[in-house]
């Protein structure tokens, strides 16, 4: 299950989200002139979470029988509060597993392109494109939202840093330190992403 997750920071920290998306982006860079970054917020993700879907996807992971059939159980026939309506969609917010279950649900969502990155903080996703790659821009985003029509999610909100990241490697070519890059970093794109 790990391999299916290494793009999820999931819900432990945004600092680990943070750390991973700068990462890729300062790699890029090297070689790279400039990286788009775009934020992809989806609504009401674990409302919209289909329980058929799900199971499907548990379904293909490595864990034992009984798990599968507990997680299942655990999904079907669920009650709302005030009026006793069967919902077959929607992770129980609050939880143990709420977490966990949607990261299973987002897990086969990957980029599409080689040298194109996914990063996942709980429902939000980070789609980070080198300039080498921008002509699959277009590409990556079409296949996410096939992504999240086939699970039922969508978004309103769409952050792309594309032009603070080509700012940079302007600074970096006009010879700031990496030191003053950092600073301007986390004063520009991270402000903004945050």
């Amino acid at each position: 299950m790990d391999s299916l997750l290494t793009d999820q920071s999931a819900f432990r920290t945004t600092t680990a989200a943070l750390i991973s998306i700068l990462q890729k982006v300062t790699i890029l860079l090297d070689t790279n002139t400039y990286v788009t970054v775009i934020m992809l917020d989806f609504n009401k993700a674990f409302d919209m979470v289909r329980n058929s879907s799900l199971a499907w996807k548990l379904s293909l992971l490595d864990i034992p029988y009984e798990i599968y059939n507990w997680f299942v159980e655990f999904l079907s026939d669920q009650k709302h509060v005030t009026h006793c309506v069967y919902i077959n969609a929607s992770i129980v917010q609050g939880s143990g597993i709420g977490p966990s279950v949607y990261d299973i649900c987002s897990s086969d969502q990957p980029a599409i392109q080689q040298h194109n990155y996914l990063d996942k903080l709980a429902d939000d996703t980070y789609l980070i494109v080198p300039s080498s790659k921008r002509h699959t821009f277009q590409d990556e985003l079409d296949h996410i939202s096939t992504w999240a029509k086939a699970n039922h999610l969508h978004t309103d909100t769409l952050c792309a840093c594309s032009t603070s990241i080509y700012a940079f490697c302007v600074l970096r070519a006009h010879g700031l330190t990496p030191a003053a890059l950092h600073k301007v970093a986390r004063a520009t794109t991270l402000a903004r992403l945050l």
